[in-house]
């Protein structure tokens, strides 16, 4: 979304999910599309907190990738650094 969509966005949440007791994943599409119609089904899938951290794939990240590399990177430092009996 655009800076300007984003701000709408923003509303949207901080003004009826909260009036509602609800958080913006849990409004209906229909709903969001009542604030704009540029929601589509796409927006589940952006907001979604799983899809999030494996979209953060950079060098220390969260993502599986990189997580898997931290910890082979972890376990040969401790493999190098072990003191010898």
């Amino acid at each position: 979304l655009r800076s300007r969509q984003t701000r709408r966005w923003q509303r949207v949440k901080s003004h009826r999910s909260s009036r509602e007791g609800r958080t913006l994943e849990q409004l209906s599409l229909e709903e969001l599309q009542e604030e704009s119609p540029l929601f589509d089904e796409g927006f589940y899938a952006a907001v979604d907190l799983l899809n999030a951290v494996k979209r953060r794939n950079t060098w220390g990240g969260p993502s599986p990738e990189q997580t898997q590399e931290q910890i082979a990177q972890a376990r040969e430092f401790v493999k190098n650094h072990r003191k010898q009996d």
